[in-house]
């Protein structure tokens, strides 16, 4: 699955108005870091707006403004705003999933744990569970 974002940000600086905006490939950055990036910073770096500048404080005073999701990111698209901690939350467990029903299908013949949801839970808790007795 494919999951992606525009996000964009629309504000006045010395008296023009300005629409930065980035496609985000919201895999690309939870594969690599886990987490998103800080997107006025990156909208600033895209958008060829200085650090340094008063043009970035501007920018960064501004919400961001979120559209066009693709993916499991549309669930977490409403109007405008994008619930990035529940969207992240979500994709986590999709990868989780993912691998569960690699393990279903090796040993007991089942690959779409959606089909059955009870095994899902049980296999989901028993992952949780190993996750907290490593935490000891």
């Amino acid at each position: 699955m494919n999951n992606r974002i525009d996000a964009s940000v629309t504000f006045s600086y010395k008296g023009q108005t300005l629409a930065p905006s980035v496609s985000l490939d919201l895999d690309r950055f939870l594969e690599k870091e886990g987490k998103l990036p800080d997107l006025h910073l990156l909208l600033a770096t895209e958008n060829n707006i200085g650090l340094y500048s008063y043009e970035y404080e501007v920018l960064q005073a501004y919400p961001l403004v979120f559209a066009n999701a693709e993916g499991l990111a549309a669930e977490f698209l409403v109007g405008e705003e994008f619930d990035v901690e529940g969207f992240i939350a979500a994709w986590k467990l999709s990868k989780v999933v993912e691998r569960l029903e690699e393990i279903a299908g090796r040993h007991l013949g089942e690959a779409d744990l959606n089909a059955r949801p009870a095994l899902r839970a049980a296999l989901i808790e028993a992952y949780e569970l190993g996750r907290q007795r490593e935490g000891e």
